[in-house]
C-alpha cells in the first residue's frame, strides 16, 4: 500500500487552470492580442494561437507546441503549486516544467523571485 502525500497545495488552482478562458478574457493586454488574431495579421498569428477560447503562445526558445498564456493572477499560484509538486527542487527543474505546461513573460526571473 502506498501512502498519500499532502503538499499542502492550493486545490483551488486546477480549478482556476480549467477556467483559463475566463481569466484571459479580464486582460485588456490578452484581449487586444486575441482581437488582432480574429483580424489574421500574419506576425502576431505565428506567435499565438486561440485553442478552444484558450490564448495559447509558442515562446521564442524554439519550442514546437503551444502552451497556454498564463493570467498574472495565477502565475503565482502556478509557480508555488508546480514548486511543491516537484518536491521543493531548484528554481532550474521549477523553470522547465513551467515552460513546458505554460507560457509567462519573464518566467525566470518570477520564478527567482519566488525562490527568495
Amino acid at each position: 500500500m502506498i501512502a498519500a502525500i499532502d503538499l499542502n497545495s492550493d486545490p483551488t488552482v486546477t480549478e482556476k487552470l480549467k477556467n483559463i478562458a475566463r481569466y484571459q478574457s479580464d486582460d485588456p493586454q490578452m484581449q487586444k492580442v486575441k482581437e488582432d488574431l480574429k483580424a489574421a495579421q500574419p506576425p502576431i498569428a505565428v506567435r499565438y494561437s486561440l485553442l478552444k477560447y484558450t490564448l495559447c503562445c509558442k515562446d521564442a526558445m524554439g519550442h514546437t507546441y503551444w502552451s497556454p498564456f498564463l493570467h498574472t493572477s495565477l502565475e503565482r499560484q502556478v509557480i508555488q503549486f508546480v514548486h511543491k509538486a516537484l518536491g521543493y527542487q531548484s528554481n532550474d527543474k521549477c523553470n522547465v516544467q513551467l515552460a513546458h505546461t505554460s507560457y509567462c513573460k519573464h518566467l525566470g526571473r518570477k520564478v527567482s523571485n519566488f525562490m527568495l
